[in-house]
């Protein structure tokens, strides 16, 4: 009984370091940059493009991080994570709070600072270099469930976003049997409901119905999704897992 005890012990202990490494292993990947915020009463703002790219922090391995300052061009302090509390503490200028990692990948951050009312900020990567997954991989993701289309971006600087009211029923849904179905407005009052096939070739893109025109690459984890292609003109599809 003693040996099962001090086994399951280790097992924790384990995994508690495993998931500090990977956390800490996305936070200082790259830099990340503000893309959004939600208020303490649940209202997302989503920030303008030129603010994105200029509003940014770099987690360093060293346990320092690195912010924008008007004055100085770079504001510096310490970080820390802490596996326990999943919460990052900041020390900078004499001043120390926390933020709770709600969500963490490759693609994407979300801090709640609990501790100063409640309100959260979204991080993306600006200028992002994707991490190539197996096909085996980015199958599982796929077809993990129902994925909310959150904005088109065409030739590189139209975007679309999906209208709020829109949005329950502007979806994908992909199958393990190489079959989807997709629901959006084309039009009409309410939302039109198609059908295709898709599969993973062997350059890690995703094919849908087998066209020339919409072969993608596919970056993502179990709760966002970037599509993005260069064939017919530059074409990115967002997406976020339903809930």
């Amino acid at each position: 009984m003693t040996k099962k005890i001090i086994s399951f012990i280790l097992f924790i202990f384990i995994s508690i370091v495993a998931s500090a490494q990977t956390v800490e292993e996305f936070l200082t990947a790259d830099t990340w940059n503000i893309a959004y915020k939600i208020s303490e009463a649940g209202e997302r703002t989503e920030e303008a493009e030129e603010t994105i790219q200029s509003n940014w922090v770099k987690f360093n391995a060293d346990g320092s991080f690195e912010t924008p300052d008007k004055m100085t061009g770079r504001n510096k302090g310490k970080w820390r994570y802490n596996p326990e509390t999943n919460a990052i503490t900041f020390t900078e200028r004499g001043s120390t709070y926390k933020a709770i990692v709600e969500e963490i990948s490759d693609i994407g951050l979300l801090l709640n600072y609990a501790d100063n009312g409640g309100f959260k900020i979204g991080l993306i990567h600006y200028v992002f270099i994707p991490k190539i997954k197996s096909n085996e991989q980015t199958e599982a993701i796929l077809t993990s469930g129902k994925w909310m289309v959150n904005l088109k971006r065409y030739d590189g600087d139209i975007t679309e976003k999906t209208p709020d009211e829109q949005k329950e029923e502007t979806w994908y849904v992909f199958n393990a049997d190489n079959t989807y179905q997709k629901s959006e407005y084309t039009g009409g009052e309410s939302a039109t409901i198609s059908e295709g096939s898709w599969f993973l070739d062997d350059k890690f893109q995703l094919n849908i119905d087998a066209s020339e025109n919409t072969i993608y690459t596919v970056v993502g984890d179990n709760s966002k999704l970037i599509f993005t292609t260069t064939t017919g003109g530059y074409n990115t599809i967002e997406m976020t897992k339903a809930k």
